[in-house]
């Protein structure tokens, strides 16, 4: 038991490292593109979002808010960081899992509509419990990256409308079963406002 307990904390240390060293590029790219533009613009984002594991037939579709802060640069280039939270619940189960999460994006038109690509990784900490059994309890975390399109047209002074897709794949330890991890892909759509 004890020998199970310092095993999980020494791979969480090593999962919080490599997050760590994984965003290290996010903040290299902002310092850069930072020092060429006199005036980076902030701007916060609001969003509900649809979630979902592709070829998990038996889980539905996971529903839930998000938010982020994205820093954009003269050059149309910045850094989003956000957190979401999706809970889901099928048979005897629920689920929930909150994305923690770093991206480049960069803006491929700065017209009236933008639309955007960009890249990025983060953290996904997992939660799943058993209605009926209370043993098969588990939580877990995760490394994760991913990649995105979206656009925003505008709404009305600054605000602007967000949809936005997002296709990443995260790999999580299994804490009740030793040795096994959770690897999935996920395909996630958001829609919101920015201003």
């Amino acid at each position: 038991m004890k020998r199970s307990r310092r095993a999980r904390a020494g791979r969480r240390t090593i999962v919080a490292l490599a997050v760590l060293f994984a965003l290290l590029p996010c903040g290299r790219a902002f310092t850069q593109v930072a020092a060429t533009s006199a005036a980076p613009r902030a701007e916060i984002g609001a969003k509900v979002g649809f979630y979902r594991v592709p070829g998990a037939a038996t889980q539905p579709l996971a529903i839930g808010p998000g938010g982020d802060l994205t820093i954009w640069t003269a050059s149309g280039l910045g850094v989003n960081v956000g957190v979401e939270y999706y809970r889901t619940s099928y048979f005897y189960f629920t689920e929930t899992t909150v994305p923690i999460l770093a991206s480049v994006v960069h803006l491929i038109s700065r017209n009236r509509v933008r639309p955007y690509l960009g890249v990025g990784g983060g953290i996904y900490v997992l939660r799943s419990t058993n209605n009926n059994d209370a043993r098969f309890n588990e939580s877990s975390t995760g490394l994760g990256a991913h990649g995105i399109i979206g656009v925003e047209p505008p709404l009305a002074g600054r605000a602007r409308l967000v949809i936005e897709a997002r296709f990443g794949f995260f790999r999580a330890p299994a804490e009740v079963i030793p040795d096994v991890s959770y690897s999935m892909g996920v395909v996630t759509l958001m829609t919101g406002v920015r201003f």
